[in-house]
């Protein structure tokens, strides 16, 4: 896995900003999927803010879920913002863990699992949602696909209050790479540059599904983001649901 850029203040502050919306929409799809399956509990891997499994706690009626993230500074903002007792937090790898726990329902959202730079590292975290799962739990988690990485060559740009961010995307030896300047506002009136860059990897819909039942899951379906099934040569970004 890459190094966590969400260390560096100002992109973290972007990124809590954009995963707001994603967070309250994804939970309002799972209830609606999911809204005649008993699920007591949840798992989500690279859990970021904490915001998603928030809003999970207020969608079911939850005995406990539990938050995995490499980020300290994800974590510690997951804990002060988050005071659910039902809700745990713990700085860890989601490629390496144990919980010594099962849960209904595991997630990994926001196409975290495109962090895994290589396939291995991706086989390794299925194998850790699937030894995690109680019988019959589910497992979904989305990506960005082979397609978006094709078309990811563009430059966009984001104004705050208090920064200002131009993004240029590129594809480069089969990957993604972000590129971000972070032009923030100093005392002075100033404007100081920060630069951050991460890297995503994917891979072929074959290649995941074939390993997802390898593993044991059963009933892989590969949907649009409100799970309606669609043709994942032809989305960007591709959502998938299995089971244990």
């Amino acid at each position: 896995m890459n190094k966590s850029v969400y260390d560096i203040d100002v992109f973290f502050k972007d990124y809590v900003a954009k995963n707001s919306k994603f967070s309250f929409d994804r939970a309002v799809t799972l209830k609606e999927k999911f809204k005649d399956k008993k699920i007591t509990s949840i798992l989500d891997l690279a859990c970021g803010t904490g915001l998603f499994l928030n809003e999970m706690v207020k969608s079911f009626d939850l005995e406990y879920g539990v938050g995995i993230d490499l980020s300290a500074n994800m974590i510690n903002y997951a804990k002060s913002h988050n005071q659910s007792s039902k809700l745990k937090f713990i700085k860890g790898d989601m490629t390496n863990f144990s919980l010594k726990k099962t849960f209904d329902l595991i997630t990994c959202n926001y196409d975290a699992i495109n962090h895994l730079i290589t396939f291995e590292d991706w086989q390794k975290m299925f194998n850790n949602a699937y030894s995690h799962l109680k019988i019959s739990g589910i497992f979904t988690f989305d990506y960005n696909t082979l397609l978006k990485l094709k078309n990811f060559n563009r430059t966009y740009y984001r104004e705050y209050e208090d920064y200002n961010c131009v993004g240029h995307n590129t594809n480069e030896n089969d990957r993604f790479n972000f590129n971000f300047s972070y032009y923030v506002k100093q005392k002075n009136g100033k404007y100081k540059l920060i630069k951050s860059s991460q890297i995503e990897s994917t891979f072929s819909h074959k290649l995941i599904t074939t390993t997802l039942k390898r593993i044991g899951f059963k009933h892989i379906k590969l949907c649009c983001k409100d799970f309606k099934k669609c043709n994942p040569n032809k989305v960007l970004r591709c959502f998938v649901i299995c089971e244990k």
